[in-house]
């Protein structure tokens, strides 16, 4: 076993019920924390203070204050290396919408913190980290009849540039979004979006790389629902919609519908993430749950979170 001294760190993050709820992301075998060193500014971080804990070969932490404001109500952070984590924030104290938000990279090994981009829109979940691309997608949800679609792929200086923006769904408003999806066979995302009393799954096509609405697909039918949170890395089948007491799976790339044999949602008596919690099988049963905040190619050598092991 092995000892590290954590310096302890505060953040009050939470008061968006999409944003990341968790103090620490664990993965390639270190732990990342991330917050303010003073616990009288744990709402409003004027300068964010990352940390990093090696959890293989222990020892002191490497701790790095930074000079990156962000927002206690519109933010996210991404573990986009094992020596790099990602930060996203709009203007400290502006409520969230349709802001523009900066974009910082942070080397976890000399503690540079890089401007890497700003993005003309950003909502905490609405953006999501695809490793196996090296990109983000930042999906615009502002109640507009056709909400745009950004591509943004990682230069060599870590920097971002928008290689496509794309709207989707000229017919309905647009309110939120759910998670996204990457089928590297067909070169597909798929996400959920909605606005008042409506839900549709949409399918956008990746042309040599480009993402582009030429083929769009979307799914109509209420069975037909991606409930992937943040960046699903599953196979085919994906956490479908939870109705009538029954969870179904659903597979985007197909449309095909089924019914799961065991509510993922429940464990015992206490509901958990109202259904938006099962990102793929860590063995062959299909009873593994695996928390959502995990953002990580499908392979990579990360500490997996479980939720529930049922046998």
């Amino acid at each position: 076993m092995f000892v590290s001294t954590i310096v302890p760190l505060y953040q009050g993050f939470s008061s968006y019920a999409g944003m990341i709820q968790n103090a620490f992301f664990i993965e390639d075998g270190a732990a990342y924390l991330f917050g303010t060193l003073n616990p009288s500014n744990i709402s409003s971080v004027v300068n964010l203070t990352v940390e990093s804990v090696n959890l293989t070969v222990g020892g002191s932490p490497a701790l790095f204050n930074t000079s990156i404001s962000v927002s206690p109500i519109n933010q996210g952070i991404f573990t986009v290396s094992p020596t790099e984590l990602v930060v996203v924030s709009t203007v400290p104290y502006e409520h969230r919408g349709n802001l523009s938000a900066y974009v910082d990279a942070v080397n976890m090994t000399t503690g540079v913190v890089t401007k890497a981009a700003i993005l003309p829109f950003f909502e905490a979940n609405n953006l999501y980290w695809v490793p196996q691309l090296r990109e983000f997608f930042n999906v615009e949800a502002e109640g507009a009849d056709l909400d745009i679609v950004e591509q943004w792929s990682e230069n060599l200086d870590g920097t971002f540039s928008m290689i496509s923006s794309i709207g989707f769904d000229s017919g309905v408003l647009i309110n939120w979004v759910n998670g996204l999806g990457y089928n590297a066979t067909s070169g597909e995302i798929a996400f959920t979006a909605g606005g008042l009393n409506v839900a549709f799954t949409y399918l956008l096509k990746l042309t040599s790389g480009v993402l582009t609405n030429q083929s769009e697909i979307i799914y109509r039918d209420s069975d037909q629902y991606f409930s992937g949170q943040q960046y699903a890395y599953t196979n085919d089948w994906v956490m479908g919609i939870f109705h009538n007491g029954t969870q179904y799976l659903f597979d985007p790339w197909t449309g095909a519908v089924e019914r799961a044999n065991e509510p993922f949602t429940m464990l015992g008596n206490v509901t958990v993430c109202n259904g938006n919690c099962y990102l793929g099988q860590e063995t062959d049963g299909i009873g593994t749950l695996i928390d959502f905040h995990a953002s990580a190619a499908l392979g990579d050598p990360f500490y997996r979170v479980e939720v529930a092991t049922e046998t």
